[in-house]
């Protein structure tokens, strides 16, 4: 209360104008700042940033690239592992019914799938390995046939015994 007593009491005196010219005073000492866009500083942390950037860019072109080919050179049979993986997940997708309904089953499915995929990967370290490419190769396409023609010899059986349930 005091101090509310006194602001009341003394307000004229807070009320001082200020003297005229005090501003452009103020200004005229006070150093404009420059425009540091293009300082030296700037140009190296800008540059610094890009690099970062195109780095991260390329890490992820390459990962994507080694995620979705073969490391072969040959375009069409890329092209062919591609399509032939594709309809190999199409495939167990189908199969995927079974986890709940017959376990047991299911699990023997994947055991006689599992052993086409380790020889795949096999052929697939093989391929780096081989001087001769394309037998390796044509051994890639025959197992991923072989692994289709399991899975849908599994899927006529897996529909088989849905229509007994």
């Amino acid at each position: 209360m005091k101090l509310e007593d006194l602001i009341k009491k003394n307000k004229e005196l807070f009320e001082d104008e200020l003297p005229k010219g005090l501003w452009q005073n103020i200004s005229k000492e006070v150093k404009p700042k420059k425009n540091l866009w293009f300082s030296s500083k700037n140009i190296f942390r800008y540059a610094a940033g890009l690099l970062i950037c195109l780095g991260f860019g390329y890490y992820l072109g390459q990962k994507n690239m080694n995620q979705n080919t073969y490391y072969t050179a040959d375009r069409a049979a890329n092209t062919t592992l591609v399509s032939f993986s594709k309809t190999i997940e199409q495939k167990r997708e189908k199969l995927d019914f079974l986890k709940g309904k017959d376990p047991e089953l299911y699990a023997s499915f994947m055991e006689d799938l599992s052993q086409l995929e380790e020889s795949f990967k096999y052929l697939k370290i093989e391929l780096d390995n081989n001087p001769n490419q394309d037998q390796v190769l044509e051994a890639m396409k025959e197992n991923l046939k072989l692994q289709i023609d399991l899975l849908n010899k599994q899927t006529q059986i897996a529909e088989k015994f849905e229509l007994y349930l």
